[in-house]
């Protein structure tokens, strides 16, 4: 079957007008096209003429279709109508996407950071949970397929394009039948038992998922070669490069699930596209949650500070102000305040304790007087509930309540204080003179 060539203000079915080509496929052409009656912004996906005679390519491009249109998901890109026009041959009608395929912006950037794999490769893994979920498989899970589609209000979204390879499970009936021993996919992203031309499950996705998380992660594909038996036996016997080890700023468990999405053996690998979108999605949440908490804590505090950072974090209340924010209590410093020398303070402390007591016997002193210390202990801590049972137990019965600290003038501390230190100067300028 011969087809006419599509050009611009050409109609497809009498409904949707042709605006230009904007992309070529494998199997079709896509051209930006309006829909005559609603005015909506589509695409359409015409089969390629040498492929219109070919039974099997009409179906599995017709399987494409339905099987897409079965499907919902934000990250699955809409398949609206279909169908075959006398002059142009088989087409499909699909959401137009503005923007870029995840391949052109590795090309431009090499790799993605934490913020882009949560924002792009989680929700592409949970739309290919929701085709296994269907009994789907994609088989062709790869960046050129994944598009990053700017939305109106300036976000991007990605969108897992191209279903063409896909095939029915077990449990519904398959409208393409492959060939035993068929090997469909490319080449990079294929699992093992894909290119053995095994019978395939969802973990075959799994491992493509896999190669381009690692790919994104790391600006390198895991089992690469110049040639497709190099790349083949790559895939078959050789292990992959560490990733943290091509980049070590990665959390090592978001590198530990890549590289066990990665196991040869599929009874290693991550069981499902469900369980793989989950833990990497927890292990980029953790990273995340990591550095901004290291962000609030200032650098050079202290343990403690750290930790009551942290409660005020999960209280939801804010942290208690640095030393450097807290008012310092100014000490009171009395006037005329004389610095006495320890070694001073020694001697006065020695010679007091062997002065006998007025009227006292001199053997039952020097017997009961005890020892001089030999270091002064003015940090010596203060038993203060012994000292308040030893002025209550000497205290006058019926003297007059004694008034609290707090009501003492602080002028009258200062006074007493002054005093109390200008005799202890004089009685030790009077020892020094002896």
């Amino acid at each position: 079957m011969t087809t006419a060539p599509l050009g611009p203000g050409e109609q497809i079915a009498g409904r949707y007008t042709i605006e230009s080509a904007i992309g070529e496929g494998g199997m079709g052409t896509v051209f930006a096209a309006t829909q005559a009656f609603t005015g909506r912004r589509v695409a359409v996906k015409v089969l390629h003429d040498h492929w219109a005679s070919d039974e099997t390519a009409v179906q599995r491009f017709v399987q494409e279709a339905r099987i897409v249109a079965q499907l919902s998901h934000p990250s699955i890109a809409q398949v609206l109508d279909g169908g075959v026009d006398p002059q142009h041959g088989v087409f499909v009608v699909m959401e137009r996407l503005e923007g870029r395929t995840l391949q052109q912006w590795l090309d431009e950037k090499q790799r993605v950071e934490l913020e882009d794999v949560r924002r792009w490769l989680v929700p592409v893994m949970h739309a290919l949970a929701v085709a296994h979920s269907s009994d789907v498989l994609h088989r062709d899970v790869k960046p050129d397929n994944i598009f990053l589609a700017r939305q109106g209000d300036g976000s991007t979204v990605a969108k897992l394009l191209d279903f063409g390879m896909s095939k029915l499970t077990a449990g519904r009936e398959a409208l393409v039948k492959t060939h035993t021993g068929a090997v469909l996919g490319t080449p990079w992203y294929m699992s093992p038992e894909q290119t053995r031309g095994d019978v395939l499950d969802s973990r075959a996705d799994v491992w493509s998922m896999g190669v381009v998380l690692y790919q994104c992660l790391s600006g390198d594909l895991p089992f690469a070669g110049n040639t497709l038996p190099a790349v083949i036996a790559g895939i078959m016997t050789r292990e992959p490069t560490p990733l943290r080890s091509l980049r070590e700023d990665l959390p090592q468990p978001l590198c530990d699930v890549v590289m066990r999405a990665l196991q040869k053996d599929r009874e290693a690998r991550v069981p499902s596209m469900r369980a793989l979108a989950d833990e990497v999605a927890r292990a980029v949440r953790t990273a995340q949650n990591s550095v901004a908490f290291a962000q609030t804590v200032p650098h050079g505090a202290d343990v403690s500070q750290q930790i009551q950072a942290a409660l005020a974090k999960v209280n939801s209340t804010p942290p208690p102000p640095g030393p450097s924010q807290t008012e310092q209590p100014q000490p009171v410093v009395p006037p005329s305040t004389i610095a006495i020398p320890a070694v001073v303070l020694k001697r006065v402390t020695a010679e007091a304790a062997a002065m006998p007591l007025p009227n006292a016997n001199p053997t039952q002193t020097a017997q009961t007087t005890p020892p001089p210390r030999s270091t002064v202990e003015l940090d010596a801590p203060i038993d203060t509930r012994k000292t308040a049972e030893l002025d209550a137990s000497n205290k006058p019965r019926e003297s007059a309540p004694v008034a609290p600290i707090e009501s003492i003038s602080p002028i009258l501390i200062v006074v007493v204080t002054a005093v109390v230190v200008a005799g202890v100067a004089i009685a030790v300028i009077l020892l020094l003179k002896r």
